[in-house]
């Protein structure tokens, strides 16, 4: 390489030299091939020397720069795969989550209408027992009512004997009569 720079540079000035010396212009249709020789054989020394040289830097910079892009569109394109995941695991959640809110919803609506039934139950159950107790207090009410009649009348009755018959009775002779008085009533009734 050195030696074609050192050739090239004592060349030219020769070619230079040359063309002065003849006064003419120097032309590669002329009939003289060296200035022809010595422009291809500079084309060709500057052509190695920018490709040893030029291209290589350039040529590593637009490669390192083409890795670079290849890179971040790499990046970018896991970036936006890993996004995408992202969202469809998020998604799956959200389609979960509203499944399980939808089934809280149904089993809320299933106790609700366990709830309305056992407490329908319960009060069903309720009012049949104080019913029964109702019955129960009216018929003793009731028969009391009646033993009370019964007394009063057996001893209504036994007043009126007594004073239809002007003695006092006894507390014993009383309540024979008014048993007796009552088991009459009783058939009756």
């Amino acid at each position: 390489m050195k030696k074609a720079l050192t050739l090239l540079l004592t060349v030219t000035p020769t070619m230079t030299a040359l063309a002065k010396n003849t006064g003419a212009a120097p032309s590669p249709f002329a009939g003289n091939i060296l200035p022809a020789i010595v422009a291809v054989g500079v084309f060709v020394v500057v052509m190695i020397v920018l490709k040893l040289k030029a291209w290589g830097p350039i040529l590593e910079g637009l490669q390192a720069r083409e890795g670079k892009i290849k890179g971040d569109l790499e990046a970018a394109q896991a970036a936006a795969q890993a996004a995408e995941a992202r969202l469809k695991e998020y998604e799956a959640k959200l389609a979960a989550a509203a499944g399980e809110v939808h089934a809280m919803i149904e089993q809320g609506k299933v106790d609700t209408e366990h709830l309305v039934t056992r407490m329908k139950s319960e009060a069903a159950t309720e009012i049949t027992n104080l019913r029964a107790r109702s019955e129960k207090d009216i018929a003793a009410a009731r028969e009391q009512a009646i033993a009370d009649v019964y007394a009063q009348a057996g001893e209504l009755a036994v007043a009126v004997a007594g004073k239809i018959l002007k003695r006092d009775m006894s507390g014993s002779d009383q309540a024979g009569l008014v048993s007796a008085s009552l088991a009459e009533l009783g058939k009756i009734s």
